[in-house]
């Protein structure tokens, strides 16, 4: 299965030796100022980065999306999700929706007829529910690009360090996943998505065990995309228990 992004890469390669969760409890990197982590946070499609970006591109600059954008502007939501469909249709065989998902929301962001926030009927939640919902009606709900729909929500979530939201997202994405290769590659992105996560909110025992279980089969299935983060964010766990553990022991004095 493609590879649609690498949320995970940008994450740990701004870690360094700064703990997973900062002592404010925030999530955030310690040393890592916001603009820049969320700059490199972007998920980019990488393996058959060829195929998924010349279809959903082809698609993109069809018609069907200035319709898309048109109808969705205009409130009219039943014509939304009929050309939704359509364009659905039209990118049956990519890996991947991800890309076209990402720069449909860029056009409707240029498009809109007043600036995008996240309170905006034009905004990202707003934008990405209705096409979940769209999807699912569609596709089904267990379908790989409701994954990536999931996935382009999460990340927004991530993005404004509300990780509690990112991680329901994100388990049901990992489902997805599971249920189309229990042991793919994408499966084990997911699951560090998960994983990461789970460390955020301090839930770090959890956190490794899923790691864990990506580095068993990263390892004997020769992951060489997934192996590597999945090593570091081990790393980087065991450093932060280690951590929090010598915290305790100094507080119990």
């Amino acid at each position: 299965m493609h590879y649609r992004r690498l949320f995970l890469a940008g994450l740990i390669a701004l870690a360094g030796a700064s703990e997973i969760l900062c002592p404010l409890g925030h999530g955030a990197y310690a040393n890592d100022s916001t603009s820049e982590m969320f700059d490199i946070f972007g998920r980019v499609a990488n393996a058959d980065k060829s195929k998924d970006t010349a279809m959903c591109e082809t698609v993109f600059y069809s018609g069907l999306c200035d319709q898309w954008v048109k109808a969705y502007i205009g409130g009219k939501s039943g014509e939304a999700e009929r050309i939704w469909s359509n364009i659905l249709t039209k990118i049956k065989d990519s890996p991947s929706c991800y890309i076209l998902v990402k720069k449909l929301f860029q056009r409707l962001e240029s498009d809109a007829p007043e600036s995008v926030s996240n309170s905006s009927k034009y905004g990202i939640l707003p934008y990405s529910h209705f096409l979940l919902a769209a999807t699912e009606k569609a596709l089904g709900r267990q379908h790989r690009f409701v994954a990536d729909i999931l996935a382009f929500m999460s990340t927004h979530y991530d993005s404004i360090k509300d990780f509690k939201t990112a991680l329901i997202l994100r388990r049901r994405e990992m489902e997805i996943e599971e249920k189309c290769g229990p042991e793919s590659e994408m499966t084990g992105f997911a699951m560090l998505d998960v994983a990461f996560d789970l460390g955020q909110l301090g839930r770090y025992d959890e956190a490794r065990k899923l790691t864990l279980r990506v580095l068993k089969f990263a390892k004997a299935r020769k992951y060489e995309r997934v192996l590597p983060l999945a090593l570091k964010l081990e790393s980087e766990l065991t450093a932060a228990m280690q951590r929090k553990a010598l915290r305790e022991r100094a507080g119990s004095k």
